[in-house]
Formats: structure tokens, C-alpha cells, sequence
């Protein structure tokens, strides 16, 4: 059993792995495999971000402390501010502004609205969900589902392949 990030990390038996690998509350392990659709709408996200936030930082399986574990969203911006809290940690507490989940064929709804609810928890002013067909879907805390971002307006609800 794993109770910290770090002993995960140097587990020699997860290097390499194509999967997403996170814990629960007690320390066990979720893994979930990802496909090829996950990496390029991953890459694709962060792009974008890259394109309207130039300002601030954007990470790929960025890891975060949540009340059921270690999460690790696919795609993250932070602001300079919130980067420089998160610095230099194997794991925070502290939820980038933006945090993006790319959903797998293995993913379920109450997995991905857990996750939704633990972001906000720790932080994230903006959750987004990418679906298997690249729709993007944007979540605000105490408003919930939202037509756009309120951070990136222009931001395209669509990534196509």
C-alpha cells in the first residue's frame, strides 16, 4: 500500500505505464488506462491554454492532496501566484485555478462529478470536463455546468481530432 505520492513514485512497477494513476482515501491504487483519443485531446488542451493564458503555468497530471486521495487532473493552469504556492512539492493541497479531466472508455459519471466536487474543494475556480469525442464541458463552483469559461470565453467547447 502507498500512503504518500512519493513511495508511488518510486515504484519502478508503474514507469513507463500508459495510464492514469492516482489513490483513494485508504491509499489503494485507481489506475485507468488512457488511449491514444486521451493523449492528443490532453496535448491539444494544453496548447490552447498555452495560447489564451500565456501568463501562467500549464501542467499535465499535475498531482493534488484531496479528503479521497492523491488526484491527479490531465490538464491544469495556475496563475504565477498559485505556481509558486504548489512549487518545489511532490504533492499539494492547493487545486490550480483551471483543472481538466480527459475522460477514458473506463471512466464513470460518479467518479468524474466526485473529482468535480474534490477540485473545487481544494481550490479550482474552473473544473472542465473532455468527453470521448472532445466536447469540453465547464463547471464553476456554486453555479455548476456553464455554457463557456468564465476565465478563457473563447475558449472552444469543441477539440476535434
Amino acid at each position: 500500500m502507498w500512503t504518500q505520492w512519493s513511495e508511488l513514485l518510486n515504484d519502478p512497477a508503474f514507469n513507463g505505464r500508459a495510464c492514469d494513476v492516482e489513490t483513494n482515501e485508504t491509499g489503494q491504487l485507481i489506475v485507468t488506462p488512457v488511449s491514444d483519443n486521451h493523449a492528443f485531446y490532453s496535448a491539444a488542451i494544453v496548447c490552447k491554454l498555452n495560447h489564451f493564458l500565456p501568463q501562467g503555468i500549464v501542467q499535465v497530471e499535475t498531482p493534488l492532496v484531496t479528503s479521497k486521495g492523491n488526484k491527479s487532473p490531465d490538464v491544469t493552469w495556475c496563475s504565477n501566484a498559485v505556481h509558486d504556492q504548489r512549487k518545489n512539492t511532490i504533492e499539494s493541497p492547493i487545486a490550480p485555478e483551471i483543472c481538466v479531466e480527459v475522460l477514458s472508455p473506463g471512466n464513470r459519471k460518479f467518479e468524474i462529478d466526485e473529482k468535480i466536487q474534490l477540485y473545487f474543494e481544494q481550490g479550482a475556480e474552473e473544473v472542465w470536463i473532455c468527453d470521448l469525442e472532445g466536447q469540453i464541458t465547464f463547471y464553476i463552483p456554486k453555479i455548476g455546468l456553464t455554457e463557456f469559461s468564465l476565465k478563457i470565453p473563447d475558449f472552444p467547447n469543441k477539440i476535434n481530432l
